[in-house]
This record gives structure tokens, C-alpha cells and sequence, in this order.
């Protein structure tokens, strides 16, 4: 695997399904280099966010199956495992409520996206002023100092070099130029 940049959640890759903000029909070009990117290994994700997607959208059974790759993360890093504990203690109410879901994928997202220091890619909304909870994966990066650009909206104390960051789909697109043919 190449040097990646980007952690993908659940939510972006759902986006593409019918009916949905990207669809895959809509935004041909941006989903074929989306792909592309996996391929390179640019884009990577944790195993749960396959789990979450096909528990979603059975019909992205075939695509997560075929996009395995992207999946082949080390879990067992131990800078991986010291993120997820350093979450559990950080934000205890957030975790304990969590683990409750049947499939919950946003603190090895966190974590991943912090042990390397890299951007997380997510479709949620900031719910800074929400209770614990109920915290979103861009509340948590925020309060974790990550540089965050969600909905054309960006932390203004957090310099954009800051290498751990959480943007958004959109974000994501214009970076990356996704929209090219």
C-alpha cells in the first residue's frame, strides 16, 4: 500500500447510492477517480466502516467486496490501539454510548486518522455545542485540535497545515479535483 492521505468514512461512500446527495448515476467522474483513489491507495478505511456500509446498503455489498483494499488496514498498530484508549478515557460518555450500537465505526476512524496523522473524510455534521453523547467525528477531531472543514466551515485557531484533520465530502472533491473527467 502506498503512502495514503485520506481515512474514508462510512457516510461519504454511501453517498453514492440512489436517491443520495452523489449519487453514483449523477457524479459519474467524481466516483470513477474516487475508485481510482482507492486503488492507489490514497484513500483508505477501517475494516468496521465496511461493516457499517453493507449493514446500511446491502446493495454496496458487491462494491465494498470489490473494493477490499481499501480495507487492509493494521488495527492492531499499537499507535492505533493508544488512540482508541486515549479516546475511551478522553470522551468516556461518547464511547460507552457508542460500543451500545450494533456497528460503530468513528473511534478507529478517529484513532487511525490521529496514530497517522492524516485527514478523515466524513459526511457528518459538527455538533460542538451537542452533549457528549451524542458527538459527531467532526466535534471530536475539533476538540482533538485537528484542523477541521466541514460545510464551508473551518477552524479558524488551527493552522490548514495541521497534518490531522476532518473535512468533508465536498472538501474532499475540490482537493482532489474529483469532478475532473
Amino acid at each position: 500500500m502506498t503512502d495514503f492521505e485520506y481515512i474514508i468514512d462510512s457516510s461519504v461512500i454511501l453517498r453514492r447510492a440512489v436517491g443520495q446527495t452523489f449519487e453514483l448515476d449523477l457524479f459519474p467522474f467524481h466516483w470513477k477517480n474516487f475508485d481510482e483513489k482507492i486503488q492507489d491507495g490514497i484513500f483508505v478505511s477501517v475494516p468496521s466502516v465496511k461493516t457499517e456500509i453493507n449493514v446500511r446498503n446491502k446493495a454496496a455489498l458487491k462494491w465494498s467486496n470489490n473494493n477490499n483494499i481499501m480495507f487492509d488496514v493494521d488495527m492492531a498498530d499499537p499507535k492505533v490501539v493508544s488512540k482508541l484508549n486515549f479516546l475511551s478515557s478522553t470522551f468516556p460518555i461518547w464511547y460507552e454510548k457508542g460500543i451500545e450500537k450494533p456497528v460503530w465505526a468513528d473511534p478507529e476512524l478517529i484513532a487511525f486518522a490521529m496514530a497517522h496523522n492524516k485527514v478523515l473524510v466524513t459526511c457528518e455534521k459538527c455538533n460542538i455545542n451537542g452533549r457528549e453523547h451524542n458527538f459527531r467525528i467532526p466535534t471530536i477531531c475539533s476538540k482533538l485540535g485537528a484542523y477541521c472543514h466541514i460545510r464551508g466551515k473551518y477552524t479558524k485557531n488551527i493552522p490548514f497545515t495541521n497534518s490531522f484533520q476532518c473535512i468533508d465530502f465536498q472538501e474532499l472533491i475540490e482537493r482532489e479535483k474529483l469532478y475532473e473527467s
